[in-house]
């Protein structure tokens, strides 16, 4: 299965390359803007726009260095809550990461997908951001940023498709951030696997269109060496495909392993989670101090029990730097 996946030294190259290509979803979009605006923005997300919304997930056949897109609508096989278990169970104990973990919806195209993302902490309290994967703010084959992404969090709370009846309404990003590693492949390659990270800045939102996200629902602490290989780990997201609903915060727990057909340069852990789930946060523990330390990136086709995702490390922070100059006013 994907053999040759660790080509290092082109990863390398690529990322020289493309050092620059960290710009923003809206590059001529005003760095200041009124509740107006963003009432508009959010508004574009109809009933019938987030209800239809398609998953957008990427997973590999057996041998394939390329994966491939996997978008599903929602499921509406089930409605009920998943059977208990580490590979895939309903998060029942609320508290913040319930608050601070929602769904991101956004458009490539004409296409609506969904994904999942956490709150970051930012020390900037004019300004909030929310991590998700890189396919979920950049898409490779037409090399740009994905539009009108919002931002739906405790979706759980209250799983309704209007942001006026969700739990605290909706946030929209005024700029997005990838890795030149991702921006820079033309397909979801092992290069992007590697770097399938993203940022997104949110302007005020909420019900009043004016509230600061971070303070709303709170935030997680960004790690980059916190997870270690055999020690427990949680993943969380929002599956939307058989036998999941969409409409459930369902998380993983179990030791963390690695991808021995990346070169084990990303992560691995026993997760049945489906399509939607892509972009939800990891964490190192829930004993002490949890923080955002992966997040869900791809599937294999022929492991529907694991999920993977990529090693957070200094480019990370170099794109999180990067969410991190852009004032909202």
């Amino acid at each position: 299965m994907k053999s040759n996946r660790s080509l290092f030294l082109t990863a390398l190259l690529a990322l020289s390359l493309a050092t620059a290509a960290l710009t923003s979803a809206n590059a001529d979009e005003s760095k200041s803007r009124s509740a107006k605006d963003t009432e508009k923005e959010i508004n574009f997300w109809d009933e019938s726009r987030i209800s239809n919304a398609k998953s957008r997930d990427f997973q590999f056949d057996a041998g394939a260095t390329v994966g491939k897109l996997i978008s599903s609508t929602r499921s509406t096989a089930t409605s009920s809550k998943p059977v208990a278990s580490n590979i895939g169970s309903s998060w029942n104990n609320g508290g913040k990461v319930l608050a601070a973990t929602g769904k991101v919806y956004f458009m490539v195209g004409i296409n609506a997908y969904v994904c999942a993302g956490a709150v970051v902490t930012d020390p900037d309290t004019s300004r909030s951001i929310v991590l998700t994967a890189g396919h979920c703010v950049f898409d490779n084959a037409t090399s740009s940023y994905v539009t009108n992404f919002i931002f739906i969090p405790a979706f759980d709370t209250k799983p309704t498709y209007s942001c006026a009846n969700t739990a605290y309404g909706c946030w929209s990003a005024i700029k997005l951030v990838a890795s030149p590693g991702f921006t820079s492949q033309t397909a979801f390659t092992t290069t992007a696997t590697n770097n399938d990270w993203g940022f997104a800045v949110m302007a005020p939102g909420g019900k009043n269109f004016n509230a600061q996200l971070d303070a709303t629902v709170g935030s997680y602490q960004l790690s980059t060496s916190t997870l270690v290989k055999g020690w427990k780990s949680y993943a969380f997201g929002y599956p939307q495909a058989s036998p999941y609903a969409g409409n459930d915060l369902v998380y993983c727990n179990g030791a963390t392993a690695t991808d021995i057909n990346s070169g084990n340069s990303t992560w691995k852990l026993g997760c049945n989670m489906t399509g939607g789930a892509s972009g939800g946060p990891w964490f190192n523990t829930f004993t002490t101090n949890p923080v955002l330390s992966s997040v869900n990136s791809y599937k294999y086709s022929t492991d529907k029990n694991s999920m993977y995702g990529p090693m957070f490390n200094t480019n990370t922070l170099a794109a999180f730097n990067s969410a991190l100059t852009w004032p909202i006013a």
